[in-house]
């Protein structure tokens, strides 16, 4: 994909050059370097803001809440028998919900590890990590920060109206994740 964008911009300047609008390009250049740029900035802020929004949410037990809601049901999708790889696994699939990414990295990774280390060092990846992998692909997301953002950014009048589907299609899509990833590993085994 490098190569087509690169040969675009080639192109895109080579035709420049031979009609001779130069001063166009270097218009369009700068224009565009200074709408990436405040785009970059706007996008910062706002994630610092739902950022901050979100770590309030977790100071006050948001996160473990969700999370101790969220382990019954994790119980019966995933057949680890480790409670502490199952903790870590609801607390990464809880912090996605929020919409905290950032927070749920490190219990993300450290539920991948704690899999890993029951996987006895096997290079086939196990029921359990198939699974966690497509939870955290087909995230369901309550608050879906970034998208809120992009919207509000772009001028959206109702940038909220998008909740109800992006939760409705995540869920959707989880769903059939789920029962695609119980089909073929039935396959497997």
């Amino acid at each position: 994909m490098t190569y087509v964008f690169s040969l675009f911009i080639i192109v895109a300047i080579i035709c420049y050059l031979i009609t001779g609008r130069i001063s166009e390009l270097m218009q369009v250049v700068t224009k565009t370097a200074s709408d990436c740029g405040s785009f970059v900035l706007q996008l910062m802020f706002l994630t610092a803001f739902f950022s901050g929004i979100i770590k309030i949410g977790e100071d006050i037990g948001l996160t473990q809440l969700l999370s101790k809601c969220l382990h019954p049901l994790l119980k019966r999708i995933f057949h680890t028998k480790s409670p502490e790889t199952l903790q870590k696994i609801a607390t990464n699939i809880s912090a996605n919900m929020l919409g905290i990414g950032n927070a749920a990295t490190p219990s993300g990774l450290a539920a991948m590890q704690k899999l890993e280390e029951e996987n006895n060092g096997s290079p086939v990846p196990s029921d359990d990590m198939c699974r966690f992998l497509l939870f955290n692909t087909c995230s369901v997301q309550l608050i879906p920060t970034t998208i809120l953002g992009l919207r509000s950014m772009a001028g959206s009048q109702n940038p909220s109206a998008i909740i109800v589907p992006v939760i409705v299609v995540s869920l959707v899509s989880l769903t059939v994740g789920l029962l695609l990833c119980r089909w073929l590993l039935r396959l497997r085994n």
